[in-house]
């Protein structure tokens, strides 16, 4: 007998909605640990997606799961964003860059293909690499200091996250817990949600993937009170800008 798939329910954005939704991001992270369908020794997510590389990825989960075709888009982009967030948890737990890479070739984790970790660290030992890290460590640190670097330059640095996955915090004390996945549309004071214009303390953004359903909205939109509830929606709303966090890799 075949296998009975999970049946996924997406809202109009086509990003997946409860339970089921959950369980759907979760594999994905799976699959962006499995070399076979997500090497790591792909430069970039696109060269992943090339030579139906991507198409090789939806099979894969069309044998789990169940779901609109207007979803496959989020599958893709969740899955790289998984991929690169692995590779960086790679290099933070398992590279050195002052060892040679015959002793980091040594030390290749149990769950990832040995020619796959030897060109990782070929890569991060490369220039490019090193200069891309350098850009990266750079790009982080004016995110911790956006209040000290005023609104002018929280304008210019973050039109570059403009389409990229942000993690949203809670804007409650002590601001530490993190209630959503969504992508960032804009930090300019003009842009309006629900009617009503941002100011320069709150950034646009949509929620792809809640994880704290039931955090309540700074500011409400419409009848919609919850991240849960704009999710559901699909709708964009105004979040602390203090409150939101880039991933990083």
């Amino acid at each position: 007998m075949f296998e009975k798939c999970i049946v996924v329910k997406c809202n109009k954005l086509g990003q997946p909605i409860g339970s089921e939704g959950g369980l759907l991001g979760q594999f994905l992270g799976t699959i962006a640990r499995n070399g076979s369908y997500c090497p790591l020794d792909k430069k970039n997510w696109r060269k992943v997606k090339e030579k139906k590389g991507d198409l090789t990825i939806l099979q894969f989960v069309q044998t789990k799961f169940l779901y609109p075709h207007s979803c496959e888009k989020w599958i893709l982009k969740s899955t790289g964003r998984n991929w690169r967030r692995f590779k960086a948890a790679l290099k933070i737990n398992h590279f050195n860059p002052k060892k040679k890479r015959s002793s980091l070739y040594k030390l290749y984790p149990e769950n990832v293909e040995k020619y796959q970790w030897e060109a990782l660290v070929n890569y991060w030992k490369s220039k490019k690499g090193k200069m891309l890290s350098e850009k990266n460590k750079r790009s982080r640190a004016m995110l911790k200091n956006t209040h000290s670097a005023g609104t002018k330059s929280y304008a210019c640095w973050s039109e570059d996250l403009a389409g990229t996955t942000v993690i949203l915090i809670t804007a409650k004390y002590p601001n530490k817990e993190h209630v959503a996945y969504a992508t960032f549309l804009s930090s300019n004071p003009r842009e309006k949600v629900d009617g009503v214009e941002i100011g320069t303390q709150f950034t646009k953004v949509v929620v792809n993937h809640p994880l704290q359903e039931n955090e309540g909205l700074v500011r409400t939109v419409k009848h919609c009170k919850t991240i849960g509830d704009v999710h559901a929606e699909g709708m964009s709303i105004a979040w602390p800008s203090i409150c939101i966090q880039k991933i990083n890799g």
